[in-house]
């Protein structure tokens, strides 16, 4: 995953600038995750990967060649502080509203939609305890939020942000992304190799319309000495 990724180069960094460190035992067990999460979630909140509502957005259909283009936006060092502080002084997070904003540009081209469900990751190494977080974990630990917010694009921005916000703090309060996971670690200590390559045919594919967080890189972690 991302954040997995974002250690290991952090981890070659350091062994780069530092000839003398010893190669570190790399810990994939989710149970050290697992054992700092409660598990009585499912009679709390459950959001079901719903296929009964389909999101579309005004992509043009592919012909000969597969249609590709990519928007950037980046915003100026002095706006983003700005939405940071403001959004800190309502209660809102940055991530709260850059999803706010995505979900509704999807509600403007899907009106009909009750309800936006959308996949959002998560990573589980935060739930490990203060001494096992200063272990190399290099893995896939990528877990996800399901928020189903109603939004609709004539109502406010912070009207929508509200919904958005409070939908993401209970299923955050809540552990939510335990719903899909613990079916995973279930069938990961049950099935066949066979059988779990079976499993994830019938039940992973690609998103056509899907969300992402923010990452942070700190400086200190990816410069190489002398440079």
């Amino acid at each position: 995953d991302g954040a997995g990724l974002k250690e290991e180069i952090a981890y070659l960094v350091d062994l780069y600038n530092d000839l003398t460190l010893l190669p570190k035992e790399n810990h994939q067990e989710l149970q050290a995750v697992l054992k700092n999460i409660p598990h009585d979630f499912s009679e709390k909140v459950t959001r079901s990967d719903t296929a009964t509502i389909s999101l579309e957005l005004p992509f043009p259909k592919a012909q000969e060649r597969i249609y590709k283009e990519v928007h950037q936006l980046v915003y100026p060092k002095e706006r983003f502080v700005a939405l940071h502080k403001k959004a800190k002084r309502q209660g809102f997070t940055l991530n709260d509203c850059l999803l706010t904003a995505y979900m509704r540009m999807l509600a403007t081209y899907n009106p009909d939609a009750k309800r936006l469900p959308l996949a959002c990751p998560t990573d589980t190494r935060q739930f490990l305890s203060p001494v096992e977080k200063k272990e190399l974990h290099i893995g896939n630990f990528t877990a996800r939020y399901n928020p189903q917010p109603t939004i609709n694009a004539t109502e406010s921005f912070t009207a929508s942000l509200s919904k958005v916000h409070t939908e993401m703090a209970l299923l955050k309060e809540n552990h939510q992304f335990l719903q899909s996971t613990l079916t995973l670690i279930e069938n990961y200590e049950t099935q066949s190799l066979d059988e779990l390559r079976e499993t994830a045919k019938k039940n992973y594919h690609a998103r056509s319309i899907a969300y992402t967080n923010m990452s942070t890189l700190k400086a200190a972690n990816y410069t190489f000495s002398g440079t």
